[in-house]
């Protein structure tokens, strides 16, 4: 799990980088993501195991746009370019991603328990993950990610096309009131690990 440290350095990494060339301190982008500035601190220091819906608010807050992954070089590569829009409820980032890891597995055929087996993590918080009844953690999130190699996690806002289809599974803004971004996860078309 060597890869999992090495991610969680680079976002730290990231982190830092971004929030100094945009000149805040951690006092801002804290109260930008509504989280404690203790948060924002230990993420920088790299430990900690940020959840999905904090680092997602973050990367909102920064006005990232597309946060690509390459698996084969423990790679992080962030683009930016959309305006700071209000930030996702959990529920939506919840709703999305247990949405996206469920229909990605059924899309492959993977049964909960073969996925579990692959990737270390219990069956029953897959179940949770796919039901958005657990706000994961980026490790979690990390290790279902690179079993089916999904490399690239990106955001869109309401003035472009709302829907993604990859892998035969399209995931639709579930925010109907249009106000806010709505997370879109793309994978590439390589073979799912063994």
């Amino acid at each position: 799990m060597d890869y999992i440290s090495t991610y969680l350095s680079k976002i730290s990494k990231l982190v830092v980088e971004q929030r100094h060339a945009l000149g805040i301190s951690q006092e801002y982008l804290a109260e930008l993501c509504n989280v404690h500035r203790n948060t924002i601190a230990v993420l920088e220091l790299g430990e900690s195991d940020p959840t999905i819906v904090t680092l997602t608010n973050i990367f909102m807050a920064f006005g990232i746009q597309r946060f690509i992954i390459d698996h084969n070089n423990c790679h992080l590569q962030m683009i930016t370019g959309v305006p700071f829009v209000d930030l996702l409820e959990s529920s939506i980032i919840n709703d999305k991603l247990g949405f996206f890891i469920d229909s990605l597995r059924l899309k492959h055929n993977i049964s909960r328990d073969k996925l579990s087996l692959a990737t270390g993590i219990h069956r029953n918080t897959i179940a949770r993950i796919e039901n958005a009844q657990v706000t994961a953690r980026l490790s979690t999130i990390i290790q279902i990610y690179r079993y089916f190699n999904v490399s690239e996690v990106y955001t869109t806002t309401n003035c472009v096309p709302n829907d993604c289809t990859f892998y035969g599974v399209t995931l639709r803004c579930i925010d109907t009131s249009q106000r806010n971004s709505t997370i879109l996860v793309n994978s590439s078309p390589v073979a799912i690990r063994s």
